[in-house]
C-alpha cells in the first residue's frame, strides 16, 4: 500500500500486518509537498481577513515541513510570527531562525492575542475549552489532515472562524501536485515491485 496516511481499525491492523505499506511524503524534500501547502495557507488567510496580513500576529503550531516553508513566508509579509512546538528541539530550531517560541504548554494562553493561528498537528487541540479562551476575531486555519485538530461543531456554536485546510497542494496548485505526483509513485512503484520479485 502507498499512501500518506493509514486510518486503519484494530481489526484491519490485523489484516494488512503482512503487506507492506510506504509512505513517501516523509521522505520528500520541502518543495515537494510543503511549499504549496504553505502558499495555499496564506492565500486562505487572505480570504478570510479583511485586512492586509502586514503587522498581524501568527502562531504557529508545530513546526515541521509545512512550518518551515510558512514561517518565513509569513515573516516576509510583515506578520509577527510565534512557533509553538511540543518537542523543544523543534522548537530550537524555530528559535534559531529567528522566530519567538512559547512553549507547548503555553500556546493556549498566547492564542488570544493571535490574529491568526495555523495548525499543523493532527490531534485535536482545539477542544471546547481552548475554543472558549480565543477572540473571536481570531481565524483558526487547520492544515492538519483531515479531520483536523480542531472541534469544529464547538467553533461554530462559538462563532469562531475556522477553516479546515488540508489536501492545498491538490486544490491551490493541481499542476505542481501532479507534477509530484508524476516524479515520485513510478519509480517507488519500480523499486517496491523489484524488492518483492514482480
Amino acid at each position: 500500500m502507498i499512501g500518506n496516511l493509514f486510518h486503519l481499525s484494530y481489526d484491519a491492523v490485523h489484516l494488512f500486518q503482512h503487506i507492506s505499506s510506504y509512505r513517501p511524503f516523509r521522505r520528500l524534500s520541502l518543495s515537494y509537498n510543503a511549499i504549496p501547502t504553505a502558499e495555499g495557507a496564506i492565500a486562505v488567510a487572505m480570504e478570510q481577513s479583511k485586512e492586509v496580513l502586514f503587522e498581524k500576529k501568527a502562531l504557529i503550531l508545530g513546526f515541521g515541513r509545512v512550518s518551515e516553508a510558512l514561517a518565513p513566508r509569513l515573516r516576509a509579509l510583515g506578520m509577527e510570527v510565534s512557533v509553538s512546538n511540543r518537542g523543544s528541539e523543534r522548537r530550537q530550531r524555530a528559535h534559531e531562525a529567528g522566530f519567538y517560541t512559547i512553549e507547548w504548554n503555553e500556546w493556549p494562553r498566547k492564542a488570544r492575542e493571535a490574529d491568526f493561528i495555523f495548525n499543523t498537528v493532527p490531534v485535536l487541540l482545539f477542544s471546547a475549552a481552548v475554543l472558549l479562551n480565543l477572540s473571536k476575531h481570531t481565524v483558526i486555519i487547520d492544515l492538519a489532515a483531515n479531520p483536523g485538530g480542531t472541534d469544529f461543531a464547538a467553533a461554530a456554536s462559538l462563532g469562531l472562524r475556522v477553516v479546515l485546510a488540508s489536501g492545498l497542494p491538490g486544490r491551490v496548485a493541481p499542476v505542481t501536485a501532479g507534477k509530484t505526483l508524476a516524479a515520485v509513485y513510478p519509480p517507488l512503484i519500480i523499486s517496491m515491485c523489484s524488492k518483492q520479485g514482480v
